[in-house]
């Protein structure tokens, strides 16, 4: 379930059971090691960095002892990097959010504004509160929305991964790898 909801929330699509198991080549690690990141996504880090990958099944041989010390929480916190560290997507869910509610409170403003002229159901002064209320959260959600968007793009700079990685180059006769 972890993958499918990474792969909708992130630019990165990994497949189901992809591991931090794996044989990397030395041009893969050197352009990893080259990234100046704190806090890394291993696994969808692998697989921007773009190199051409080889899918290896196996099946790891049950566990004889013990049991894994990995626990619900300690999951929930990888999938959580995971798609942190992967896609801007959450932030604009809440703009996604605010202009839903903003709608819904534009559509219910009609319902309140009809039945205060046209029928005897309203209280004094409910009609002003809710729809202040309504139209007020909207607009706050849209706003957090847009600053999300901001601090998305700020997060995405800061990290200072190149644009694009180039596999290697001929530069006087010799081979070299540039990150």
């Amino acid at each position: 379930m972890f993958y499918q909801i990474l792969n909708i929330f992130s630019d990165i699509k990994l497949e189901p059971g992809t591991s931090d198991f794996r044989l990397l080549d030395k041009k893969v690690v050197s352009v990893i090691r080259s990234l100046p990141e704190d806090n890394l996504f291993f696994r969808g880090l692998v697989k921007w960095v773009g190199f051409r990958q080889y899918r290896i099944e196996y099946m790891p041989n049950l566990r004889n002892d013990g049991h894994s010390k990995y626990s619900l929480h300690k999951m929930f916190s990888l999938a959580l990097s995971g798609v942190t560290s992967t896609s801007i997507f959450p932030l604009r869910i809440a703009s996604f959010l605010g202009f839903i509610v903003s709608t819904g409170a534009f559509g219910y403003s009609l319902v309140v504004i009809y039945d205060y002229f046209f029928t005897d159901k309203n209280l004094p002064g409910w009609t002003t509160i809710i729809l202040a209320v309504l139209f007020l959260g909207g607009v706050q959600l849209i706003t957090i929305g847009i600053i999300g968007e901001y601090i998305g793009k700020l997060l995405l700079q800061s990290k200072g991964r190149p644009k694009y990685i180039i596999k290697q180059t001929h530069k006087n006769g010799f081979e070299e790898n540039i990150a």
